[in-house]
């Protein structure tokens, strides 16, 4: 059985301008979720 593997990001709130930081938040947890899916992991 394949290990299942968690990928989460935060809330973003619309109180403020989008700001890099949410982008490389959500960038980080994609990579990290496409290489499990690649190695075969429960995503």
């Amino acid at each position: 059985m394949k290990e299942t593997y968690y990928a989460t990001t935060p809330i973003f709130y619309a109180n403020a301008e989008p700001h890099i930081g949410h982008a490389y938040t959500t960038t980080l947890v994609d990579v990290a979720a496409r290489f499990h899916r690649l190695k075969g992991d429960n995503t």
